[in-house]
């Protein structure tokens, strides 16, 4: 229910309000509004073959997995950048830095801008591993069952 909806409904249920009643009528249905729409969202969608509200249980071990993934390839990505205006040790490239510094460490190999090509290798895995992302959380959403019955649930688009 948008604003309109509410200020006509409360002109309508309490035509006797003016002023500051009038908005406090209106905060309030907004309130009231809000907190259903929280209490619905919490409470779950019906499964559709034991007919039960329940909050669909989803398989996100792998979604958490690649997110980790997509953070380390965030950091990578921000460190070949960084790695291309200011030229890093052969310790640090080589150290414990490694995990993130893969492509500044592998781009050393003779290319002509072997630092624009880190920066590359970086922007290609960053956006391999969000894809990758998305994939597995749709897939987790996508093959959610029901806590009671073991029914798999609509996805919430359908439901």
């Amino acid at each position: 229910m948008d604003d309109e909806d509410v200020y006509e409904r409360v002109a309508r249920e309490h035509p006797e309000l003016t002023g500051r009643d009038r908005l406090w009528a209106i905060r309030e249905l907004k309130q009231q509004q809000k907190a259903e729409r929280r209490l619905a969202k919490n409470a779950g969608r019906e499964c559709p073959a034991c007919h039960e509200t329940v909050k669909p249980v989803e398989k996100t071990g792998l979604v958490t997995l690649a997110a980790w993934a997509f953070v380390v390839a965030l950091v990578t990505l921000g460190m070949s950048v960084v790695a291309a205006a200011h030229v890093f040790a052969d310790d640090t490239v080589h150290g414990a830095a490694i995990i993130v510094l893969w492509p500044v460490a592998a781009a050393e190999t003779g290319f002509v801008h072997p630092h624009l090509f880190a920066v590359l290798v970086a922007f290609v895995e960053f956006l391999v591993v969000g894809q990758t992302l998305m994939k597995l959380d749709e897939r987790a959403k996508r093959n959610a069952r029901c806590p009671e019955c073991d029914h798999p649930m609509p996805p919430e688009s359908a439901a």
